[in-house]
């Protein structure tokens, strides 16, 4: 079995920490994803051009991530990286 690749999982993850239903947890996936394209983009000299909308949305992901970190997660105890891929891994499974 192939393991997914790094953006997949990151993609993954951060729908499952902000995302309360399935749709948005595809959205976030999605919006993640092209984000990342954008960044590999700028990264090897691609792209360069009108990135600041691409900025302003993953800083708003960014602070998305946090807010349900702190409201959401932490307070159910969940207080290192193994125990939050535990917890994603329940409600990947749950859904």
């Amino acid at each position: 079995m192939m393991n997914k690749n790094i953006v997949a999982q990151i993609s993954e993850t951060i729908a499952f920490i902000i995302g309360t239903n399935k749709d948005k947890r595809k959205t976030y996936e999605k919006s993640f994803q092209d984000l990342y394209k954008v960044r590999s983009k700028i990264a090897h000299g691609k792209y360069a051009d009108d990135v600041y909308p691409q900025f302003i949305e993953a800083m708003y992901t960014a602070k998305n991530i946090v807010i349900s970190l702190l409201v959401n997660i932490m307070p159910q105890g969940i207080d290192s990286m193994v125990r939050l891929m535990a917890y994603i891994k329940d409600l990947r499974y749950s859904c």
